[in-house]
């Protein structure tokens, strides 16, 4: 609901009121110092010497005679010119920084959930296989369930691996920075998932990949594919090959230790296919793991000589589901299974995750950008009251311009080029420090998540056109009013 904060309404107020005060304050106290002929004179806002107002021949060369009285005069007025070019500067800045920020914010909330394919996950907890698979299957036939799998999933450790059974990443990462260490032969040990999603996706993604499952339910022959893609680490989210072996090679496996009367159940594993992609109803793995996917056989066969702990891990089941409409689904799960005494059913909707996710970029788009649009119209009232007030109190400087000869053409070609060497001098300091600004916020956010760098070139090209189209309409809007004026009037005229 909205609810307006009288607190801010009253310090909204007296910060405002502060702020004319002293705007109003400052300059006539200044101008109460000033004698009356120096004000007429403008003898003490505009202090030139020589050296100063000299610019290279370049400048007349590049922009001739009115180019080079326009840069003259920007050096004459330096405060309102310095002023100008701030204010377009803080824009810049601004602009080119919060759309970095943006960018960079929502590439890293969409990495999370890029990879699952899958709309939906159901858990039962503190149950049988049986009663989970009963539960599953009472869900599965719902209407709006589009694709399910069941996935179970079995921890053990693969042993004995050589250096060049390695991955690239995990050669130059862990083992040259000693975070991995071999044992006595120089081998080395790694964690190994063995993971089945149930026959029928197992034959679904073997059919994909062009693979086939002919061999891979021998429970005599363990036979796996390889899901060689991990694609987080240590909170760093990075996408790297764990191993470098092919199909053919077998890998040596063993469930983990549970004491020291308990023998480990060890067994081999041969490679039948490598991928680099997830089956449906598996997302990212871990650092320093290994996922072999296997037929429901297999599972079983592996399953049955584990340790009664182990047992039970490999018996806790969860339902991955693609829906036609998650919300319905969910309700429709809750309605049927709603006294669930013991709470133990887990329904996790990543689809009303997802929505969530882009319901809060567009409120973070909304405050950012609204923050940036306002710091930039208070930036572009402050350049336009700086210029018109600059051309109006140059009015008798340029009736004096066109009493010697200046052209409309000529008077047109000063307000361009002032234009320019306004937007110029912004664009060239405020473009590397936005830029740099940019850098720095990717610096912060690769410690966190992995991609490449990617500068808001869209962004800056508008901030350049818009910067130049600013300018340009606000000198060429305030030196309008000069055009049609009468040179003697404007000559004899000593108040503004």
């Amino acid at each position: 609901r909205l609810v307006i904060s009288p607190a801010a309404i009253i310090a909204t107020i007296c910060f405002v009121a502060l702020t004319i005060l002293l705007s109003a304050y400052i300059p006539a106290r200044r101008a109460g110092m000033v004698s009356p002929v120096d004000a007429i004179r403008l003898s003490t806002d505009i202090k030139a010497e020589a050296k100063k107002l000299k610019t290279s021949k370049l400048t007349r060369l590049l922009f001739g005679f009115e180019g080079e009285l326009g840069l003259k005069n920007l050096k004459r007025n330096t405060k309102r010119y310095r002023a100008t070019v701030f204010s377009l500067f803080i824009s810049i800045v601004l602009f080119i920084s919060f759309s970095s920020f943006m960018t960079y914010g929502f590439k890293s909330m969409d990495m999370y959930f890029d990879d699952v394919p899958y709309d939906m996950i159901v858990q039962k907890y503190d149950t049988s296989i049986e009663e989970q698979t009963e539960i599953f299957n009472s869900i599965i036939v719902l209407d709006g369930v589009e694709r399910y799998a069941v996935v179970r999933e079995i921890y053990s450790t693969a042993e004995g691996l050589n250096p060049s059974q390695l991955g690239s990443y995990l050669q130059k990462q862990q083992i040259d920075q000693g975070y991995f260490s071999p044992d006595g032969e120089g081998r080395y040990s790694m964690p190994c998932t063995i993971v089945t999603i149930g026959d029928e996706e197992f034959e679904a993604y073997a059919q994909d990949k062009g693979i086939d499952t002919s061999g891979f339910y021998d429970t005599d022959n363990f036979k796996g594919i390889l899901i060689n893609k991990n694609i987080i680490e240590k909170g760093k989210l990075i996408e790297y090959e764990p191993m470098n072996m092919k199909r053919g090679d077998r890998l040596e496996l063993k469930e983990f230790e549970v004491d020291k009367t308990h023998i480990p159940y060890s067994y081999t594993m041969e490679i039948g296919a490598v991928t680099d992609s997830l089956p449906f109803g598996l997302s990212h793995t871990g650092l320093l793991n290994l996922v072999v996917l296997v037929s429901e056989e297999v599972f079983g066969a592996i399953r049955s000589n584990l340790h009664e702990v182990y047992k039970e891990q490999a018996d806790r089941a969860t339902l991955a589901i693609k829906a036609e409409d998650a919300d319905k689904l969910e309700e429709e799960i809750r309605s049927i299974h709603g006294r669930d005494e013991n709470r133990s059913l887990y329904i996790h909707n990543i689809t009303a995750m997802l929505d969530a996710n882009k319901r809060m970029k567009t409120i973070a788009s909304i405050f950012v950008y609204g923050f940036v649009i306002l710091i930039v119209l208070i930036g572009v009232t402050n350049i336009f009251n700086t210029i018109s007030t600059n051309i109006a109190l140059r009015r008798r400087e340029f009736a004096m311009l066109k009493s010697v000869g200046l052209t409309p053409e000529g008077f047109n070609k000063i307000i361009r080029y002032e234009s320019l060497f306004y937007g110029l001098k912004a664009l060239l300091y405020g473009l590397p420090v936005g830029i740099l600004i940019s850098i720095l916020m990717y610096n912060s956010f690769s410690g966190m998540f992995g991609f490449m760098l990617v500068l808001p070139w869209k962004e800056i090209i508008y901030c350049i056109a818009g910067v130049l189209a600013i300018v340009f309409i606000t000198m060429t809007h305030a030196g309008s009013k000069l055009k049609k004026e009468n040179i003697i009037d404007a000559l004899k005229e000593e108040n503004l």
